[in-house]
């Protein structure tokens, strides 16, 4: 499970609660989980490629080095800022105590890390130490974000208009999900509510389009589950499960895919019901139309025994409105009726 850009956007909205709470403990049964003190308890689990808040606790298991680096500089330290960095899948906690300033940069993406740097942004430790070709993560070097892309949320139309007309990728598609970081499900979204085919390489109204994405940044908070978990209604996605909070919703869609990966048959019973539920549909779409051609064939049923009649009495010669081919060599008659 992965939080695209903009899932990411709408679960800082809903952290911005926990601004100014104390940290009370930090500990890794599985995934990190900090704990905040804030007019009640919030335990703020951070997976590698998602993050939610709970109100429950979960059993704590003995503490890893990294674990007892971030108690020892971040306990009783307070959560002075929660904020989503550029449009990247990075959410940075700002942290305030009496001896400086702290900074945690939580990346969610790939493998996902966890950096904790000073106020100048020195890296002070790192649960995962990496070198890329723009950066190192690694203890005493300065903590450097992934090589910068489009900021969809504050993209201006001009510049937008820009990266369309360069034409990067095959599909206008693939390149809302890649070139403006809107991932395959929002990317989908914006297509399917202006009907763009997934095959369309060029899109007719850019403005539209543009204002399409907007709009994606101003939606009503509605947390649901349907096939992914969303913040908001998605036409591409319909919910079947709805959330009080986004937050809920992730928790309760982590666990759904934790309890998948650990039986192997979901896999195929969800196949075989997929599979059952799309032959229902066909079966009911033909039931549907059955009827209709047995009432359409019932209110004109005089009509159609008096062409019948006439056939069987003056032969194939016969004439009628309602008679559009005839078959002598199969004795049928075809006839159309409204």
């Amino acid at each position: 499970m992965e939080l695209t850009s903009l899932d990411l956007y709408y679960i800082v909205k809903e952290l911005k609660e926990i601004e100014g709470a104390i940290v009370s403990n930090i500990y890794q049964p599985k995934d990190l989980i900090i704990s905040l003190h804030k007019e009640g308890k919030h335990f703020l689990n951070i997976s590698d490629n998602y993050l939610f808040l709970d109100s429950q606790k979960a059993k704590q298991k003995e503490p890893t080095p990294f674990v007892m680096f971030l108690r020892k500089h971040l306990d009783r330290a307070r959560l002075v800022k929660v904020e989503q960095v550029r449009f990247e899948r990075v959410l940075l906690l700002e942290f305030s105590k009496s001896e400086g300033e702290y900074r945690l940069y939580l990346e969610l993406f790939s493998r996902g890390n966890s950096i904790l740097t000073d106020g100048d942004d020195k890296i002070l430790i790192v649960r995962r130490s990496e070198s890329f070709k723009d950066r190192t993560l690694k203890r005493g070097e300065e903590y450097k974000l992934p090589p910068e892309k489009v900021d969809t949320s504050k993209i201006s139309f001009a510049k937008f208009e820009g990266v369309l007309d360069e034409e990067r990728r095959s599909t206008v598609l693939k390149t809302l999900a890649i070139e403006f970081s809107l991932g395959g499900k929002y990317a989908t979204e914006v297509c399917k509510r202006l009907g763009i085919s997934n095959s369309d390489v060029k899109v007719k109204d850019k403005k539209e389009l543009f204002d399409g994405i907007k709009e994606l940044f101003t939606q009503r908070l509605n947390p649901n589950v349907g096939e992914y978990v969303n913040p908001f209604i998605l036409v591409s996605d319909p919910p079947l499960k709805s959330f009080e909070n986004f937050s809920s919703a992730l928790k309760y869609y982590s666990s759904k895919v934790e309890s998948e990966k650990e039986s192997p048959s979901v896999l195929k019973y969800r196949t075989m019901i997929e599979k059952q539920e799309e032959t229902l549909k066909e079966t009911e779409e033909k039931i549907q139309k059955l009827e209709e051609q047995a009432r359409l064939i019932f209110s004109n049923l005089k009509e159609i025994q008096f062409i019948i009649d006439r056939v069987n009495q003056e032969g194939w010669g016969v004439t009628h409105p309602l008679i559009k081919e005839k078959r002598p060599e199969k004795k049928e008659i075809v006839i159309e009726i409204k």
